[in-house]
């Protein structure tokens, strides 16, 4: 009975894991890892189109292994499932962390991890000034509700009404609240227009 309890435990963190990255809503990265510090421009990229460009200095840092240019950028917040996908975890402003068991196995012939460019991004984002972005346009709240609109008058069925934000990390208290502030504002027209909202 002990070990079956054990056997429950161990497969029960697996599914927690596996639900979102290794990482807590601090940004506490709970794997082995590599660290990047990011430049002004990886940050602006990161806050408007949720990738980064690798720079040459952080490409060779991989043992001269053969990495895509540009890699995707999740935040400690984001909750779907990311098996097989190849990302860093955007854990602070200025860094993002890779796992080592990412580095060491993925595979960099899948066409879904080289071409970052080819995604369609449909979805705001917001960088760590608290401003919004869609398809790297600056945008505002009335402009998001608009948004919204548009998913009502495409999506009849209730059911597959969804508007996506991604937020940055934590940054400060003040960028935090206004970030807050956001979510709470577009969750309620979602709410008002019957619409699936997902901030993460």
């Amino acid at each position: 009975m002990k070990r079956f309890i054990i056997i429950l435990l161990v497969i029960c963190a697996s599914l927690a894991i596996a639900e979102g990255p290794p990482v807590d809503s601090l940004g506490r990265v709970f794997c082995k890892h590599r660290i990047l510090k990011l430049t002004q421009q990886q940050i602006k990229e990161a806050g408007t189109k949720r990738h980064i460009t690798f720079t040459n200095e952080q490409w060779r840092s991989f043992h001269n292994k053969q990495y895509p240019p540009k890699i995707y950028v999740l935040t400690p917040t984001w909750a779907e499932c990311c098996c097989g996908m190849f990302y860093a975890i955007w854990n602070k402003p200025d860094q993002v962390c890779i796992s080592q068991d990412m580095i060491d196995w993925a595979d960099f012939s899948d066409r879904e991890i080289t071409n970052v460019d080819s995604s369609n991004y449909n979805d705001v984002n917001i960088d760590i000034n608290g401003d919004m972005y869609y398809h790297y346009n600056k945008i505002n709240i009335s402009k998001v509700d608009s948004f919204i609109d548009d998913v009502v008058k495409i999506k009849k069925n209730k059911s597959f009404r969804f508007f996506t934000i991604f937020r940055p990390p934590r940054v400060s208290k003040v960028i935090d609240n206004k970030v807050m502030d956001i979510l709470t504002e577009v969750r309620r027209y979602c709410e008002k227009k019957e619409v699936n909202f997902r901030p993460y």
